[in-house]
């Protein structure tokens, strides 16, 4: 059930990226609200993607913590696992979430 689920969503995600890239409205220059409400629901898709992919990764084992000396495991539900792909998709990195194992 995992490996189809992970597949789902990398498909997702694919998909995602595909039909944003095929307008080719990333080439336009100036402020667009269609293309910035097409890069914005795209993204948001991407987001959604990798918390499932996280969520499969998850009922497997561990795959965040809290911190790499105590290896305190986090709660994989869906707030936490759509916080850690919305700072990892923004690259902000806060740092209160590692990822280990196969989420590393």
């Amino acid at each position: 059930m995992n490996t189809i689920l992970f597949t789902i969503a990398v498909l997702f995600v694919g998909m995602n990226v595909y039909t944003f890239f095929r307008h080719k409205t990333y080439r336009q220059t100036g402020f667009d609200g269609r293309f910035f409400s097409h890069l914005f629901v795209s993204l948001c898709g991407v987001l959604a993607g990798f918390a499932v992919i996280y969520y499969a990764l998850s009922q497997n084992g561990v795959i965040l913590v809290t911190s790499l000396e105590s290896m305190t495991p986090v709660d994989p539900n869906w707030q936490n696992l759509l916080y850690f792909s919305r700072v990892t998709l923004l690259s902000i990195g806060f740092g209160d979430i590692l990822p280990v194992g196969p989420a590393r």
